[in-house]
């Protein structure tokens, strides 16, 4: 492998660019006094130094619109790849924009996006260098954030390959000084399982860029005291055999390849934009399962109203039938006799008459009450329009049912898919930068229990559940 790719990671304002110069001045020129002859510089450095007037003076070399003069802002704008030559091999270092940028956690998100973009597109990364300052006893939360955030992007074979770089450390004899200790605490934190990232006196390096700045101020006319150089001159004897130490233990390490660092990052990333849907698909089903038990109380209510509304379809009405009867009565005849001289002198007949037979008939009419039942109509017209809306409430239950299966075998696809995604950033990524798609389901449990959400609570539960047996 004759290229050697370096990343360099550090706080904004650590100095790596001045690292980078410094380093490539300790591996071309032997002593100090040959560097003054010719000062070389790969990238242009902005810093103040202290005058023995005690008059401050700001340096400035060179000008490249890569990098920024603003103290406040990380001074490199985007990843560089910086080549020097050492012992035949071709030394690539990477530059990066500084960790903890005081334009916010936006930038350092954003920093990191281009950093890893950068990195994929080389073949292999041969270190990882982490720069600290010896004086830096409590290292910072951000800082903290921002190396799990890179490093959870990055294979589990990078940590053999961390080298940790402390600058400025001629004020602590070249030691780690009181960072040692918040160092380990940091390593402790995000090691894990089949995870051992190292922090030991062979992947330690102390160096001081006091010299290289004292070239940097020569060049532009700033006058240094004999004693001063002579501090100076001492600064680039450490510096330059632990930087020759550094390089020298660069090259036995083993090369890890970023075609895995991509397919840890698209993990990384696929499993951000899972989270989300999966959450709103748990949400709609949330709202599908309390539309069904609404629409199950409306139809025991059209139950009951449809049953009201039967006993009250047929009114009770009073009717009257009339019924005739008929009689006959028969008078039967007769006869009789009168005195003739009576009848005679009369009527000038004889004494005897006669009655034929007669009958009379008599009709007797009866009118009586009864009780019948009749529809009413309006009652009707209400059943048939209570059984629509029966009949459309269960069309639409049947409609969720079908939905809520749907939406059951879409979260078990995308909550299997998670899983799969997070078991193998487990076996391959440095460190699993806490689950997202875990994290999102908490922090949606926890706003559904706060508005009493009581559905959605119940299936965020067993979400939640579910998938951590999956990725277990």
């Amino acid at each position: 492998m004759s290229e050697i790719n370096i990343l360099l990671l550090g706080e904004t304002g650590i100095g790596k660019s001045t690292f980078i110069n410094a380093l490539d001045n300790y591996i071309n020129y032997n002593s100090f006094d040959d560097a003054k002859k010719k000062f070389r510089q790969l990238i242009p450095t902005t810093f103040d130094i202290t005058l023995s007037d005690f008059t401050t003076k700001t340096i400035c070399t060179g000008n490249h619109p890569n990098e920024c003069r603003e103290s406040a802002s990380s001074g490199t704008k985007e990843p560089m790849l910086h080549e020097v030559r050492y012992k035949n091999k071709t030394l690539r270092i990477i530059d990066t924009p500084g960790l903890g940028d005081t334009k916010g956690i936006n930038a350092d998100h954003g920093n990191t996006k281009k950093l890893i973009d950068f990195i994929e597109q080389l073949e292999h990364v041969n270190a990882v260098c982490i720069l600290l300052k010896p004086t830096n006893c409590k290292l910072n939360a951000l800082f903290n954030f921002c190396i799990q955030n890179i490093l959870s992007h990055l294979n589990r074979d990078v940590v053999n390959n961390v080298i940790f770089v402390f600058t400025n450390s001629r004020g602590s004899s070249f030691k780690p000084g009181e960072a040692l200790q918040p160092l380990k605490a940091a390593i402790a934190s995000i090691s894990a399982p089949g995870i051992n990232l190292r922090c030991s006196k062979e992947n330690i390096f102390c160096v001081d860029n006091e010299a290289f700045r004292c070239l940097a101020a020569r060049v532009k006319g700033c006058p240094f005291l004999p004693e001063e150089e002579q501090i100076c001159e001492q600064s680039w004897n450490k510096s330059s055999l632990e930087c020759k130490r550094f390089l020298d233990y660069v090259l036995t390490l083993h090369g890890s390849k970023t075609s895995i660092m991509v397919s840890v990052r698209n993990s990384n990333v696929a499993i951000a934009k899972l989270a989300k849907p999966l959450i709103e698909i748990m949400i709609l089903h949330g709202k599908s399962i309390a539309r069904i038990e609404i629409q199950k109380k409306e139809i025991e209510t059209y139950k009951d109203s449809l049953e009201e509304l039967k006993c009250r379809l047929y009114v009770p009405i009073i009717e009257y039938k009339s019924t005739k009867k008929i009689t006959s009565d028969t008078k039967h005849g007769h006869q009789a006799r009168v005195g003739a001289s009576f009848l005679q002198s009369l009527f000038g007949m004889d004494g005897s008459y006669q009655y034929a037979n007669m009958t009379e008939t008599h009709t007797e009419e009866t009118i009586e009450p009864y009780e019948t039942k009749r529809e009413d109509a309006s009652v009707k017209h209400a059943m048939l329009t209570e059984a629509k809306k029966l009949d459309m409430v269960k069309q639409s239950m049947t409609e969720l049912l079908e939905m809520q299966d749907e939406y059951k075998e879409e979260s078990r696809s995308i909550t299997e898919a998670a899983a799969t995604f997070v078991v193998f950033l487990r076996k391959n990524a440095v460190t699993l930068n806490q689950d997202p798609f875990q994290n999102y389901i908490e922090l949606e449990l926890n706003e559904a229990k706060r508005n009493g959400a009581l559905d959605l609570i119940n299936a965020l539960e067993l979400l939640l559940l579910n998938y951590k047996a999956k990725k277990n």
